[in-house]
């Protein structure tokens, strides 16, 4: 990953660093990456950062929490959990299901799903990518795609499940290419508020100078021409927002550090918790089991003292015993072997 090309990262890098600069900020700013789920999220950061900071995967649910990444001195990047913007009068459960919320082995009826995915394009498009023939109905090109696939059961019958779980699978990796169109904005009375708005932040990003350098980027790079679904664009999401307001005059809750405690006052914190023990054995149903985890303890304690007996005594006869032979006493025939 060190030597491999990251397309705009100096950009980014750049204005954001002319954000920190003309905003005055000495210490950092925190940036957070937001979208929906396997968008790439977790892949900028770690193009941004050049090694492997965050987890990353084609399946929903890597991210499960936020991670604060330090980019440099002045920026930090938060990971974020993908966020899925739905409209139940509007979208339907497949719509829902195709923007990665849930993992593709968990969908319980994987065809309807995967029938609005080849709703979506020509027959000519998926013949074309899955190299098969061409078909009259969803079943026939489920049934194709299993034997282009050798994905058989018994008796020869091809598997249409683990086709239809295939194409679902493709259009989360990617091998089912599509894009979305920008959404038609509305005319509305709060356009000069936004337009305030934009002006005022002109200075921190300079838009039309970036926008100059993104198009000098984007014109070095090798364009494929390769043929790509139009998806309709579920328009834009309206925002709520609630202010919460903290009371900063209330005093905060007292962090007691356990290690300070004096020994005097964590005893008898002990003894307290050994007291609420002690209930809880004493319960009807507890006694007998207390007493015999008691009379067991007994017990291993006088083994244990048998056994350190046994060591004393063994240890001191090996004292008294020694292998080396002494030189007065030397072995004299004319004394020591007697014929009877």
């Amino acid at each position: 990953m060190q030597g491999s090309v990251c397309v705009g990262a100096e950009l980014l890098m750049s204005m954001l660093a002319n954000y920190c600069r003309n905003k005055g900020i000495k210490t950092s700013i925190r940036v957070g990456v937001v979208g929906i789920p396997n968008v790439g999220k977790s892949s900028i950061i770690n193009s941004l950062t050049r090694g492997k900071t965050c987890s990353v995967g084609c399946t929903p649910g890597v991210t499960k929490v936020m991670q604060e990444v330090e980019l440099d001195s002045n920026i930090k990047l938060i990971d974020c959990p993908g966020i899925v913007f739905t409209n139940p009068a509007k979208e339907s459960s497949e719509v829902v299901v195709l923007k990665n919320v849930q993992r593709v082995g968990d969908i319980k009826d994987p065809f309807t799903v995967a029938e609005s995915v080849l709703k979506r394009a020509s027959k000519q498009y998926f013949c074309k990518l899955y190299d098969i023939s061409e078909y009259d109905s969803f079943e026939e090109f489920f049934a194709k795609k299993a034997s282009r696939m050798g994905k058989f059961l018994r008796k020869g019958v091809p598997d249409v499940v683990a086709a239809a779980r295939s194409v679902l699978n493709d259009w989360n990796s990617g091998k089912i290419k599509y894009c979305t169109q920008p959404p038609e904005t509305e005319q509305r009375d709060d356009v000069h508020v936004s337009a305030a708005i934009v002006h005022s932040d002109a200075r921190e990003f300079d838009v039309d100078n970036f926008d100059a350098m993104e198009m000098e980027i984007l014109n070095k790079c090798i364009v494929k021409n390769e043929e790509v679904l139009e998806v309709i664009s579920s328009g834009p999401v309206e925002m709520k927002m609630s202010f919460d307001y903290i009371d900063t005059k209330k005093p905060a809750d007292p962090v007691v550090n356990e290690s300070k405690i004096p020994n005097k006052k964590r005893k008898i914190m002990d003894a307290n918790d050994t007291s609420t023990v002690d209930i809880v054995m004493n319960l009807e149903g507890n006694q007998s089991l207390n007493k015999n985890m008691k009379d067991q303890i007994r017990k291993r304690k006088k083994q244990n003292v048998r056994n350190e007996k046994k060591i004393s005594k063994l240890t001191d006869v090996l004292d008294g015993f020694s292998l080396e032979t002494s030189t007065d006493n030397k072995y004299d025939f004319n004394k020591d072997y007697l014929i009877e």
